[in-house]
């Protein structure tokens, strides 16, 4: 089956969005444009969005903007468009849906899910001087590129920590099929709905005294992984809609070639019945049916897909070659144990149960391939042995040296930390922390940024320390503020990466820097042999 290929320019430009405004009277626009954001009213050439004001905090949120006409219908797995309908009724943010998703973790299965999901929540403070332009930052979420939404990472207690002094903008972008399939329809709408609501952030974010051109992209995990294919998008050719970049815990699928997701898709539409469904077909379906072709292949394998257009090759590679977007301020970070929650227990060469673990043995390389397999690597026979032998050698003395424990470490640096390395070493002004509090597990530091939000906010199962998420928030609103984590003095000085390949520490008795753990063969190896 042949991939629909459209070019990332197919996208319908924000900045022709005043076109679509033609059938609202030039003096209803006047009128109504005299308002702001800073009256909690901002009017966009489509829609007026009016906010909520949170009078402890000083912040409005705009909750629920629309940046794209719906999905749905002929447009459904093809790249997003810009409103095209103009609606005179002033939107209070109350309608909304997230994106069909997994139903994983908690409360997924209560999210009012929809088709109609490319919406965005805006914070802005009450107050801003006139005459002032405030920085801003984008956030991607995470969630393995199947699962996310918005209302999870409220931006309140970021922009709180930079005095009211910066925006934060948060959309929604399509997940599993819908957003990723790659073939009858476009290759990777979920992947351009973000870049559309980074071009609407540098059409319209001026509206609500945001400033275009200091935008930072920030993205965690799968968010973090999208950002680092923004980073390498059409070969480094062109520039990009945002000024700096945070990428945290980036998630890249290793089975990112066009080959593999074909193949894919052939098991996942047969096992449906749809092996020979057209298009058309496709788009006679029901929403709920395409969100089952998610559920069907699971949490593993959905992402961003090479196609020799946009995205041309993994960013290990396009780092290592040259052919990325460079001379941007970049801050990177990583945890000690990212993997540990997404080995699969339920193996046959892995027995459920910590109390088990240091019994395992290896058996067979074919449990071996079995696992690669499985957590998206294609590499052949040889080459996974050469893998498997530049990891430490199982004696059961711990738990890092257990069959589980090698499967943690191979897994955690070949999706997630060697993809910061790459980040590290290919760009010039890189701060690169190490988040190592116990029990260093992905996402675990996602509350030290977010938690205590105004809406929904993050939560965690772990204790916060407090002392190092002040830290945190600090070096982040530092960075968006002025691509300098040191700016405002509080927190423990942060060299850059270049100094002597250091990242900082971010542990429960240490905050300083220590030498980058990824500094070692795995990753160079692991650069060269990812296809």
């Amino acid at each position: 089956m042949a991939f629909f290929k459209r070019s990332a320019l197919a996208l319908v430009s924000v900045a022709g969005l005043a076109q679509a405004a033609t059938s609202v009277t030039s003096s209803a626009v006047s009128t109504l444009a005299t308002a702001s954001a800073t009256s909690g009213t901002v009017v966009l050439p489509y829609a007026t969005y009016a906010a909520t004001l949170n009078a402890s905090y000083s912040l409005y949120t705009y909750k629920n903007i629309r940046f794209a006409d719906p999905p749905t219908g002929d447009l459904r797995m093809l790249n997003p468009v810009a409103p095209t309908t103009v609606n005179t009724t002033i939107q209070d943010g109350s309608y909304g849906q997230t994106c069909y998703q997994l139903e994983q973790g908690p409360n997924s299965g209560a999210l009012n899910q929809g088709e109609d999901c490319l919406f965005m929540d805006v914070v802005v403070p009450e107050n801003i001087p006139s005459g002032t332009l405030l920085p801003v930052m984008l956030y991607l979420f995470g969630g393995g590129y199947h699962s996310g939404q918005k209302e999870i990472y409220d931006g309140s207690p970021l922009v709180t920590a930079s005095n009211n002094s910066m925006i934060y903008v948060v959309p929604n972008y399509r997940l599993g099929a819908f957003g990723f399939f790659g073939e009858l329809g476009d290759v990777m709408p979920g992947l351009m709905d973000q870049v559309l609501a980074m071009e609407w952030v540098q059409s319209y974010i001026h509206l609500f005294g945001g400033d275009a051109s200091e935008v930072t992209v920030a993205g965690h995990s799968a968010g973090g992984g999208s950002l680092m294919t923004h980073l390498v998008a059409n070969g480094g050719e062109g520039t990009l809609p945002f000024k700096r970049a945070i990428v945290m815990s980036p998630a890249v699928p290793p089975n990112s070639a066009a080959e593999y997701i074909t193949e894919r898709n052939a098991g996942i539409l047969d096992y449906f019945g749809y092996d020979n469904y057209t298009r058309a077909d496709i788009i006679a379906l029901p929403a709920t049916s395409i969100n089952d072709l998610t559920a069907h292949y699971g949490a593993s394998g959905w992402g961003p897909i090479v196609d020799g257009d946009y995205f041309r090759e993994l960013p290990g590679y396009a780092m290592a070659a040259g052919r990325y977007h460079s001379g941007m301020p970049i801050l990177s970070g990583k945890l000690s144990d990212e993997a540990h929650n997404y080995i699969p227990t339920g193996s046959p060469y892995i027995i459920n149960g910590d109390s088990n673990i240091r019994n395992m043995t290896y058996d067979t390389e074919e449990q071996m391939i079995d696992f690669f397999t499985t957590m998206g690597f294609h590499l052949n026979s040889s080459v996974i042995d050469e893998a498997w032998n530049l990891y430490p050698t199982i004696n059961n003395t711990d738990m890092y040296y257990t069959i589980f424990g090698k499967y943690d470490h191979i897994y955690t640096e070949a999706l997630f930390s060697c993809n910061s390395y790459y980040l590290e070493t290919a760009y010039t002004s890189v701060n690169g922390w190490y988040f190592d509090i116990w029990p260093g597990y992905h996402a675990q530091e996602n509350p030290y940024l977010f938690l205590g939000g105004i809406g929904s906010g993050s939560t965690s199962q772990y204790t916060i320390n407090t002392t190092v998420s002040a830290f945190m928030k600090s070096y982040v609103v530092n960075f968006v503020m002025s691509a300098d984590v040191n700016a405002g003095g509080t927190a423990p000085e942060w060299d850059l990466y270049s100094v002597a390949q250091q990242n900082i520490e971010l542990g429960s008795t240490n905050v300083g820097m220590i030498a980058d753990p990824m500094t070692n063969n795995r990753c160079v190896w692991w650069q060269s042999h990812m296809a």
